[in-house]
């Protein structure tokens, strides 16, 4: 707003040019109705992938908890396997979330087959828990699918070369008045909203944060580990970690290098 405002105070004035409002015409219904259609199609993929990820975590969080009917021991290499997983979904996009998790996840299959039912109690748990992994299973195949649909550069490029015609037929065609000084610079300022906005929702961080990020975090309280959150998400406002939060781990890595974590204890 700032850069756009001085712009159209000391940029020279033009004035009415009947070329200029015709691609000024043409240039803006484009934008609209691409901007629009391509704002629409993000919704939704945010919508979808934030439910599948709350979907996630409810199942995961009741599969922690019904195998606590195959003891202590059970129930914390459950919780073991559960942290290993969320720690490399916070370290990986969503769309990869998937492929570098998927070893940890095997897992679960196999400390359920390690399991010896011995009353009719257990069967009904150890059948949930099968139940409850092939909807996670489901719901982690659907975030993948979901996650890696975004917009082309081909398309990007449009949209850009589109809001950059726009603004500068608004200050060929403004007049040095104050009235049409300030809509210009506030229409321009509104183009480069709209694009940034359309940014955030591809990147899956509206409002700046990282999707559904508190819903994840109150699982490691759950299951009795402390919070993970990444270290570069953090330092680029991704990620934010609340201020009354004491302890946390804080880390980062590379998919398929070892885990770089450290614990930070506020006083």
């Amino acid at each position: 707003m700032v850069i756009f405002a001085l712009t159209a105070v000391f940029a020279p004035s033009n004035g009415p040019a009947a070329d200029v409002e015709l691609i000024l015409t043409v240039s803006t219904f484009l934008f609209a109705i691409l901007a629009g259609f391509f704002i629409a199609r993000l919704n939704k993929r945010y919508d979808q992938l934030r439910d599948q990820t709350a979907d996630e975590d409810s199942y995961m969080l009741s599969f922690y908890l019904t195998s606590q009917f195959f003891g202590k021991s059970f129930q914390r290499k459950i919780a073991n396997i559960i942290d290993r997983i969320y720690v490399t979904s916070y370290d990986t996009f969503l769309a990869d979330d998937y492929k570098y998790s998927k070893a940890d996840y095997v897992k679960f299959y196999e400390a359920l087959n390690e399991i010896k039912i011995k009353r009719k109690k257990e069967n009904q748990a150890f059948d949930n828990m099968v139940t409850m992994l092939a909807e996670i299973e489901k719901t982690r195949n659907n975030t993948a699918i979901i996650a890696a649909d975004k917009l082309t550069i081909g398309q990007w490029i449009i949209m850009i070369v589109l809001a950059a015609i726009i603004t500068f037929c608004l200050f060929f065609l403004k007049v040095p008045e104050v009235y049409s000084q300030v809509i210009t610079a506030m229409l321009s300022t509104i183009l480069i909203l709209v694009i940034l906005m359309m940014r955030d929702l591809q990147n899956l961080r509206l409002m700046g944060t990282c999707i559904v990020t508190e819903s994840g975090q109150e699982i490691f309280e759950d299951i009795g580990k402390i919070r993970y959150y990444n270290n570069e998400f953090v330092k680029n406002g991704f990620d934010v970690i609340p201020k009354n939060l004491k302890r946390y781990r804080l880390g980062f890595h590379e998919a398929g290098e070892k885990h770089n974590i450290k614990i930070i204890t506020k006083k």
